[in-house]
């Protein structure tokens, strides 16, 4: 028997978050992506109008959803975060998980966080992928890479198999919630150990990319303690996350690759900051 799309249509108008996840995550997944397809076009009146509207935006039911009135509005209350969230849990719920991975705008963080697992319990890999791929392809897409970071908690907690595609590492050093500040990025990595050597470890090995490189973020930030090369790399060591030998032999690595010249400037002063013998052409 169909499901009644108005009571998910309310909750989305209203923009009650947790009780609309529920309530998709009570139905079969077919079942989901049904009632989530008829409430698609409310959920893009809502993402595209502006912050604090509050206005009546009337909507005119598709034939998909004839129980929806022509004067129903497309949300309650003046438009704020929680809105959008829902209206980007809609969309999300509405795809197949291929397709659902090239949606952005994500729902906030902590919301994306919990629900795209509980959407895609299965699926996670899919999403990190995808993601990965997309960054490395264009790490200046603010919009689209914005919350996509999430996917670093997801290996952290066990939920997924960190990401092999390199567009991963570059993600991890140069856009993360956790800021510039080379201190909380360090203390990042000691509370994420399974990130730290499934996909910190392999920087030596990435070769970057314009808009995300070490060098890159490097030059980037005046202060030493924000850098890598002068804080974060030798705190590694001082940490014993890292040895000397370790951050040596993948300087060698790197300096063997076929990268820019740019880049083996970063490494070369890296070796000369940690007073590492190593030889170089």
């Amino acid at each position: 028997m169909p499901q009644n799309p108005a009571p998910f249509r309310d909750l989305l108008a209203t923009g009650s978050t947790d009780e609309l996840l529920g309530e998709l995550l009570r139905l079969p997944v077919d079942s989901r992506r049904a009632i989530a397809r008829k409430l698609v076009k409310q959920a893009q009146l809502i993402s595209g109008a502006p912050s604090g509207a509050s206005w009546t935006n009337h909507w005119v039911p598709s034939q998909a959803d004839a129980t929806a009135a022509p004067t129903d509005p497309a949300w309650k209350g003046r438009l704020a975060q929680r809105h959008w969230d829902c209206a980007s849990l809609v969309s999300l719920a509405s795809r197949s998980p291929e397709h659902a991975a090239r949606y952005y705008p994500l729902p906030h963080r902590t919301v994306a966080l919990q629900a795209i697992p509980a959407l895609f319990p299965g699926d996670l890999d899919v999403f990190c992928d995808q993601w990965s791929e997309d960054y490395w392809k264009n790490p200046k897409n603010w919009d689209r890479n914005l919350n996509r970071d999430i996917m670093f908690d997801w290996v952290e907690q066990g939920l997924v198999e960190a990401p092999a595609h390199d567009g991963a590492v570059l993600f991890l050093i140069s856009w993360t919630s956790v800021g510039d500040h080379g201190r909380t990025f360090l203390r990042w990595l000691g509370d994420h150990p399974r990130v730290t050597a499934t996909i910190f470890n392999r920087v030596f090995d990435t070769n970057g990319r314009k808009g995300a490189s070490l060098a890159q973020r490097d030059e980037t930030l005046s202060f030493d303690n924000y850098r890598f090369d002068r804080f974060v790399i030798p705190g590694l060591i001082d940490l014993g996350i890292w040895s000397k030998d370790f951050v040596a032999q993948g300087i060698s690595r790197a300096l063997a690759r076929d990268i820019s010249e740019y880049e083996k400037r970063w490494f070369r002063s890296l070796a000369r900051q940690l007073e590492l013998d190593i030889r170089w052409p």
